[in-house]
Parts: structure tokens; C-alpha cells; sequence
């Protein structure tokens, strides 16, 4: 009966231990460890960083662009020909000549301050296209990843 005794004594001490045991440990959430595991890699923070400059490249960059989505920047220069002929003459002598003609093409612009990349060949702003093209990709990308977690 003594030893029924000294068990019953020690059962408080005991759940006492027990309590500020509990208070020390904290209980985490598995979301919480993938975080904290995720902001201790250096390259997941890069990866987070790249993707944060290419979705504020693409949907918040075009409000800043002159451009439009589909909006033509035709680039005119001049071009100069000169094309060499020949005939012959009343006398029979051959004469050769040479004919300059000015005519004004509308190609694909160098990268300049008005398009710092430049124009395509269909006379589009090459960075414009790239701002809503990122916007066509980050869209796609981000759909297949919902779709790939709802099933």
C-alpha cells in the first residue's frame, strides 16, 4: 500500500514536468516547414526573385510601354539603287550608264532609344512583344500548375 502511495504523490510532480514540457515545444505546421525550408535555399530565393521581375515584367510593364499589343511601328528608310545599263548607239558603239534611284523601305529598326530592342519584320516593338508574350506564358503556366494540383 505504500507504493500505491508513492505513486499518487508523484503524479502531480510529474504531470508538472509534463506541462512545461509542452509549453517549451512549439508545434509547426507542415506549411510552416516547407517555408522555412524554402527561404533557407539560396536558390529557391533567386527562382522567387526571377519570377516576381518576369510578373511585374509582363503585366505591369506594358502599362509603361507606348506601344500596343499589336500596334505597327513602321521604321522608313531611305535606300539609294544604282543600276548600271548599257545601249547602243546610232554609231554602234555601246554606252554604258548608270541610273540612281531613292526609294524608301520600311524594315526591321535597329535597337535605338525609340525600341531598345529594336523591331521585328513585321515592324512590331520586340520588347513590347515580349511584355504580353510573358503575359500569354506566366497565364498558361500558371493554370497548368492549378490544374496539375487539383488532380
Amino acid at each position: 500500500m505504500d507504493n500505491i502511495n508513492n505513486t499518487n504523490n508523484n503524479l502531480p510532480d510529474q504531470f508538472d514536468d509534463e506541462q512545461s514540457l509542452y509549453d517549451s515545444v512549439k508545434i509547426v505546421s507542415p506549411g510552416r516547414l516547407v517555408l522555412r525550408r524554402f527561404f533557407r535555399s539560396r536558390l529557391s530565393i533567386v527562382g522567387l526573385a526571377m519570377l516576381i521581375f518576369l510578373f511585374l515584367f509582363s503585366f505591369i510593364g506594358p502599362l509603361f510601354s507606348p506601344y500596343g499589343e499589336i500596334e505597327l511601328c513602321p521604321v522608313a528608310r531611305e535606300v539609294r539603287m544604282i543600276t548600271q545599263g548599257q545601249f547602243t548607239g546610232a554609231d554602234g558603239k555601246i554606252y554604258k550608264y548608270y541610273d540612281v534611284s531613292t526609294s524608301i523601305v520600311h524594315d526591321k529598326a535597329p535597337p535605338s532609344s525609340e525600341h531598345p530592342l529594336g523591331t521585328d519584320v513585321d515592324k512590331m516593338d520586340v520588347l513590347t512583344r515580349l511584355m504580353y508574350g510573358g503575359r500569354i506564358s506566366l497565364r498558361i503556366s500558371f493554370t497548368v500548375i492549378f490544374l496539375e494540383t487539383l488532380i
